[in-house]
């Protein structure tokens, strides 16, 4: 199979699977909102929105270190993986057990403190996922953590049913929201047993050279975790939880359609890591060019559709209690745009290891976005955490991207961008004229096959292109 057609593969894969356990996700989140009372929701909020502090914190970018590392030197797998693995369930289970003692000395109430003492559990399993994630990514075989996902879903979605039918309270909850993480890692688990590659090692040269290879990833996602996940835990300080909840509503929206970017960059970092390392420069552009083309493809018709249809989507999933998350949900949707666009060249500093002459960047943006912090949401609450975070993420993209096109001296071609843009602003015509008279059920599919239409029409796919991803052949990984 040719690496076009291996990509397409594994983006259909993969894009199918994010559209089922989005929609399940976004299931589950109503279930959430609909069942316990705002505060209530406020306090899930902040137990996420700590442990996703937290869980950046610990995070030491070891999805693209994994990638990276066995993308350039395949015939070490077995040792790689295995410290790798090693080094990720020492590191993040230690933090993790200290994690609960540390939230009590934030003046949540006990339920938050008792709730992130359980969801450290769910946590631990995301941070081992993260090998388990870069491994299958490098083998190009990403339906793995697609059907590891689905389950997950389905087992959150089928407890929350449950829980909501026998009045479970809220501790009960965040324990079936543990249940589903465990299950998602036990499916990959599996499987990843099943390639005989599984065990643990604590190889220290090894771990040197995965610190020499992730420290400047590490020391950015130390800045990272100031302004992509402090908003919720500042807020947490200076607001009550009812305000929490109503901001944590639109967040938890963009934060599962953001994961779209991880994933498309997560496919294409070991073929942008190969050709780079090989000095294959055209097959590098090609690459290059395919990244920012797919995330333009998905990211600019769904920061459209937020923008125009966002109190109707929060309406739909939680009810008329969170009205006031539509316009948080309409603001955010703004920062979708910078965190599609960081992510491209985020992914693409790694490939070219130029990651350590990006640090200034992701420091500036923290110090900026910190103080901006302090200062807006005392003032201005949920909308001064919004627009900062807007900021934050605007900021970080459009430095990363001078700064990569700098180092790489590549150029983005624009033709398949206006296009794109073409058809975007087709499809917001069509829920503008549209929207008063269409449930947000019906206008949803019309507007994505609306955009279809137009990129099939404009031609944003060469023909070629079409043909060789396209054939009727049944062809295997």
């Amino acid at each position: 199979m040719s690496t076009n057609r291996a990509i397409a593969h594994n983006t259909a894969i993969q894009m199918i699977g994010k559209a089922i356990s989005t929609m399940l996700g976004l299931v589950a989140m109503a279930m959430l909102m609909r069942y316990l009372p705002t505060e209530q929701f406020g306090w899930y909020v902040t137990t996420i929105g700590f442990l996703g502090f937290v869980g950046i914190l610990i995070d030491f970018g070891l999805i693209p270190v994994t990638a990276q590392m066995l993308s350039a030197q395949p015939e070490r797998k077995q040792e790689l993986v295995s410290n790798l693995l090693g080094l990720r369930i020492t590191t993040a289970g230690f933090f993790l057990l200290l994690t609960p003692l540390i939230s009590f000395l934030l003046p949540y109430p006990t339920e938050v403190h008792i709730a992130i003492a359980i969801s450290c559990i769910s946590f631990f399993c995301i941070s081992v996922n993260q090998i388990f994630t870069g491994y299958f990514q490098t083998k190009m075989q990403m339906i793995v953590p697609v059907i590891g996902e689905f389950v997950s879903r389905i087992t959150l979605v089928t407890g929350l049913a449950l829980g909501i039918c026998f009045s479970t309270p809220f501790l009960g909850i965040m324990s079936i929201i543990t249940l589903a993480g465990v299950m998602y890692t036990l499916i990959m688990g599996i499987i990843f047993y099943k390639d005989k590659i599984l065990h643990l090692a604590w190889n220290m040269p090894v771990w040197r050279e995965i610190a020499l290879q992730s420290w400047p990833i590490t020391v950015a996602v130390l800045f990272n975790v100031v302004y992509l996940r402090s908003d919720t835990v500042i807020l947490s300080l200076f607001r009550d939880q009812v305000e929490v909840g109503i901001y944590g509503a639109a967040y938890r929206v963009i934060d599962i359609i953001a994961q779209t970017a991880l994933m498309i960059m997560g496919i294409m970092l070991p073929l942008l890591t190969s050709a780079y390392t090989k000095r294959l420069t055209n097959e590098f552009h090609d690459r290059f060019s395919q990244s920012v083309s797919i995330m333009a493809l998905l990211g600019l018709p769904m920061v459209a559709g937020l923008l125009m249809l966002g109190h109707p989507i929060i309406e739909f999933i939680g009810g008329t209690r969170y009205n006031e998350s539509g316009t948080i949900l309409q603001i955010l949707a703004l920062a979708l745009l910078g965190i599609f666009l960081g992510s491209i060249f985020g992914h693409m500093a790694v490939a070219t290891n130029t990651q350590h002459k990006t640090l200034w960047i992701y420091a500036l943006t923290a110090v900026l976005t910190l103080t901006g912090y302090f200062v807006m949401i005392p003032r201005f609450g949920i909308y001064g955490a919004a627009w900062m975070s807007v900021f934050s993420e605007w900021l970080t993209g459009i430095l990363l991207c001078l700064s990569l096109i700098y180092f790489t001296k590549e150029h983005i071609e624009w033709t398949p961008l206006i296009k794109i843009i073409c058809a975007t602003l087709g499809m917001s015509a069509m829920i503008y004229f549209t929207r008063p008279y269409l449930h947000i059920i019906l206008l949803i599919p019309l507007a994505m096959a609306v955009y279809t239409g137009l990129i099939l029409l404009l031609r944003v796919v060469k023909k070629e292109t079409l043909q060789e991803l396209l054939p009727l052949q049944k062809t295997t990984l």
